[in-house]
């Protein structure tokens, strides 16, 4: 099996197949990141597409040292955040014959869900993956540490020290409060 830096290689000389096999071997975890963060089957297969038209049209300049999988985890969840950000600039349709309306926050555990998304974005992104894959996905640690190419010490190490961070800036936030 290739690996991530020799397929794009391999699409940067022509070779379409290689990008069907970068396709192959990220659709999966795309698709559940963008269903996570969207909670709509035919949102997040449009967006999961999304992610890979705009990976191709950028493969020449991405750094692939980690992999193409946390580039495409981070290029999913800026897509779909911004796709959220458009929804919610869009007026909402009331129906004439409601009473009254109620608008329910329909996103994956609503404005806190979205402020633990903020707090995750200013940790490094092997730390910030480690635990979106970790507890936002439901990977295992072994799952991680092939996805991230590390040995599962280390995916176990940015998981605990990702949390750390994350308590501190939590602690943080409430003092401002």
């Amino acid at each position: 099996m290739r690996s991530d830096r020799q397929l794009v290689e391999a699409v940067l000389d022509g070779d379409s197949r290689a990008f069907e096999e970068l396709m192959n071997r990220y659709k999966g975890m795309v698709f559940r990141q963008c269903l996570k963060l969207v909670q709509s089957p035919e949102a997040a297969e449009e967006l999961a597409l999304d992610v890979f038209i705009s990976f191709y049209k950028a493969i020449s300049r991405i750094d692939l040292e980690a992999g193409a999988g946390p580039y495409l985890l981070k290029s999913a969840r800026n897509i779909c955040f911004n796709w959220q950000r458009k929804r919610r600039r869009q007026p909402k349709a009331v129906s004439i014959n409601q009473g009254a309306t109620e608008v329910k926050d329909k996103r994956p555990g609503g404005a806190l869900h979205f402020e633990m998304l903020e707090l995750l974005s200013h940790l490094a992104d092997e730390k910030r993956i480690a635990l979106e894959l970790f507890f936002l996905q439901g990977y295992k640690y072994r799952e991680i540490a092939e996805i991230q190419d590390v040995p599962i010490g280390t995916v176990k190490s940015r998981i605990n020290s990702g949390l750390k961070r994350l308590r501190k800036l939590i602690r943080e936030e409430n003092d401002e409060r």
